[in-house]
């Protein structure tokens, strides 16, 4: 797990096997906690695994929580 600047990431693993990484444009261990569950939801929905990582990759926070003041 990796948070540096206003990123987050971590590795993903399933059963021992690494999937890949997930990367987010937000920056915060929760964050990547979430993140993490979301994708075992989908993945156990049978969603495509590059598709869940590109869209929670692509989600840059809420309006106002994270703007920098």
């Amino acid at each position: 797990m990796q948070v540096a600047g206003r990123t987050s990431s971590c590795r993903v693993l399933r059963e021992g096997r690494e999937l890949g990484t997930l990367m987010l444009q937000i920056p915060g261990r929760h964050y990547l906690a979430d993140a993490v569950a979301a994708l075992a939801v989908g993945l156990g929905l049978g969603l495509d695994l590059d598709q869940l990582l590109a869209g929670l990759g692509s989600f840059t926070g809420t309006a106002r929580r994270m703007e920098a003041k």
